[in-house]
C-alpha cells in the first residue's frame, strides 16, 4: 500500500504543497498589511510582513535548486542584473553610515523580483487545480472586502481616516479573480466591487489605472470572437460602453449625493499637478541633470531623494530607478517593463486565454509606477508580482502542453 503513489505523482503533491505555503504566506502578509491601516493611517514599521518578506529570499534560492533547468528569459536576466546593480551600488554608496533600518531597505531591494520567481517556481509544475488557487481568491476576498468596509465607513459616516493606499493591495490582487473566478457573471461582480472600492479611496492612480486596465481587459475579451462573431462582439461592445455609462452616472451621483468631492479631486489632477508630483519630478530631472558622470551612471544611492526634496520617495518608479541607482539600474527596470509587454503581445498574437488580464495587470502596474511607488518598495507590490509569478507559470503550462498535443 505504501508503494501504490507514483514517482509522478509524488513530484506533483510536492509541488501544491510548496504552492500551497507560499499562498500562505501571501495572504498573511497582505491581510495582515490592511488590517494594520483599517483604524488610522499608522506608520509602523514592525511586523509580521517584515519577517514574511525576508522568507522569500530561502525559498527563491530553494526553488532555483529545484528547477535548475528552467529557461532563462529576457524577464529574468534583466531582473537579476537589476537586483545585483542596485544592491552593490547601494552597499557601497552607504558603508559609512549603515542602520539595521537601512540594511534592510538595502536587502529588500529585490524583493518583487523574488516574488515573481517564487511564484513562477512553485506554480510552474503544477498541473492541476489546487488548494492554493481558492486560498489565492480567499486572500483577494478578505482585502477586498476589508478595502470596502473601512473606506466606507470613513467616507459615508466619518471618523478616522483608513491608510487610502491599502487600496492597492485588493487592487494587486485583483487580477487573481479573473482569472479564478470561471462564471461571467461572477468576474463582472467582483469588477464593479473594485471599482468602488477604488472609486471611494479616492487614490486617482489607482481609480484611472483600474478603468483603464478593465477596459483594456474587456476589449481584447471581445477581439477573440472572430469574424464569425462580428454581430455578438458588437452587441457586447454596445453593452460594455453602456455599463460603463451607467457605472459612471451612478458614481457620479453617489459621489455628489454623499459630497464625497472624488471627482472634483479627479478633476484637478492637472490643476494641482498631481498633488505636487510635477514639480517633484522636475526637481529630481534637474539635479539629475546637474550631477557628476558617475552619478548619472551609478547613481546618488538609496534615500537620496530625501537629500533634494520633502518627500522620501520620488512617486514615480523610473526617476527613483534612475536617480538613485544610476543610468545602468534604469536600462534594466526599463528593460522589464519592455520585455513584460513584448511577453504581452506574444500571447496576444498567440490568442492565449491569459493575455487579456496580463495586459490588465501591466496596465495597472504602469500607472502604479508612475505615479506612486510599486516596483521600487516592498509593499502592495507583493500581490501584483506574485500573480506575474503565478500567470507566467500557467502560460507556459499551456505553451508546453499544446506542443506536446502537436497543435
Amino acid at each position: 500500500m505504501e508503494n501504490c503513489i507514483t514517482p509522478s505523482r509524488q513530484k506533483q503533491s510536492y509541488h501544491i504543497t510548496i504552492a500551497f505555503i507560499v499562498t500562505v504566506l501571501l495572504m498573511v502578509f497582505c491581510v495582515t498589511k490592511v488590517l494594520r491601516g483599517t483604524d488610522n493611517e499608522r506608520t509602523t514599521q514592525g511586523g509580521i510582513w517584515n519577517y514574511i518578506s525576508l522568507i522569500y529570499y530561502p525559498l527563491f534560492l530553494l526553488c532555483l535548486y529545484r528547477y535548475r533547468s528552467f529557461r532563462v528569459t529576457t524577464i529574468f536576466s534583466v531582473s537579476a542584473i537589476y537586483c545585483i546593480v542596485t544592491a552593490l551600488i547601494s552597499l557601497l554608496g552607504k558603508t559609512k553610515s549603515m542602520s539595521i533600518e537601512l540594511l534592510y531597505q538595502i536587502i529588500m531591494l529585490p524583493y518583487p523580483f523574488l516574488v515573481l520567481g517564487v511564484f513562477y517556481f512553485s506554480f510552474r509544475s503544477v498541473e492541476r487545480e489546487n488548494h492554493a488557487e481558492k486560498l489565492i481568491l480567499v486572500t483577494y476576498y478578505i482585502c477586498l472586502i476589508l478595502n470596502l468596509a473601512t473606506i466606507s465607513r470613513y467616507q459615508l459616516f466619518g471618523g478616522q481616516r483608513p491608510m487610502a493606499s491599502d487600496i492597492y493591495y485588493s487592487l494587486c490582487l485583483f487580477p487573481f479573480a479573473l482569472v479564478l473566478k470561471q462564471k461571467r457573471q461572477s468576474r463582472i461582480l467582483v469588477t464593479i466591487l473594485q471599482f468602488f472600492a477604488c472609486f471611494l479611496s479616492n487614490k486617482r492612480a489607482g481609480f484611472l489605472g483600474m478603468l483603464c486596465g478593465v477596459v483594456v481587459y474587456y476589449m481584447i475579451s471581445l477581439s477573440y470572437s472572430g469574424r464569425k462573431n462580428v454581430i455578438r462582439a458588437a452587441i457586447r461592445l454596445l453593452l460594455l460602453a453602456a455599463s460603463v455609462f451607467l457605472v459612471y452616472r451612478f458614481s457620479v451621483y453617489f459621489d455628489n449625493r454623499f459630497k464625497l468631492n472624488i471627482y472634483s479631486r479627479l478633476y484637478r489632477v492637472f490643476e494641482d499637478e498631481g498633488s505636487g508630483r510635477t514639480n517633484l519630478y522636475q526637481t529630481i530631472i534637474r539635479s539629475y541633470r546637474q550631477s557628476e558622470p558617475l552619478a548619472k551612471l551609478f547613481g546618488h544611492g538609496i534615500g537620496s531623494i530625501r537629500v533634494i526634496s520633502s518627500t522620501t520617495r520620488a512617486h514615480n518608479d523610473f526617476l527613483e530607478t534612475l536617480y538613485s541607482y544610476g543610468f545602468f539600474s534604469f536600462a534594466c527596470f526599463l528593460s522589464f517593463h519592455v520585455g513584460m509587454v513584448v511577453k504581452a503581445i506574444k500571447m496576444l498574437k498567440k490568442k492565449s486565454p491569459y493575455s487579456a488580464v496580463f495586459m490588465m495587470s501591466i496596465v495597472i502596474s504602469a500607472f502604479l509606477s508612475s505615479f506612486s511607488f510599486f516596483l521600487t518598495y516592498f509593499t502592495y507590490v507583493t500581490g501584483m508580482t506574485a500573480f506575474w509569478g503565478y500567470l507566467l507559470a500557467k502560460e507556459e503550462n499551456r505553451r508546453i502542453s499544446l506542443s506536446e498535443r502537436g497543435t
